[in-house]
């Protein structure tokens, strides 16, 4: 596993453990990718990074109805855009549908 340290809820953690989660996938460790996942969920379960990569996972699962709640949770307001419509593309790529806020003009 890698040594990213998965108790540490600050933003820069989080990161790295999204990071080393996907850079595990890629290499074919799904285990650990979604066990380091899980814990950077735990540490911060509202981040934009860690709802969108769980969103991803889900898609990329076929589970569309999670990966819709998880895109529900995203904090609009700091991003000003709301995902609309998504699909899973040829190669495990993912196209999304960005529609921007009212509020955001």
């Amino acid at each position: 596993m890698s040594n990213v340290n998965p108790a540490a809820p600050d933003g820069a953690a989080i990161l790295r453990l999204i990071q080393a989660s996907k850079a595990a996938g890629a290499a074919g460790r799904e285990s650990e990718a979604d066990q380091l996942l899980a814990h950077a969920a735990q540490a911060a379960p509202a981040h934009p990074a860690v709802l969108n990569e769980l969103g991803l996972r889900m898609m990329l699962r076929n589970e569309a109805a999670k990966a819709r709640e998880l895109f529900r949770r995203f904090p609009k307001a700091a991003y000003q855009t709301e995902i609309e419509t998504w699909r899973v593309l040829p190669g495990d790529r993912i196209e999304f549908t960005v529609r921007r806020l009212p509020s955001a003009d």
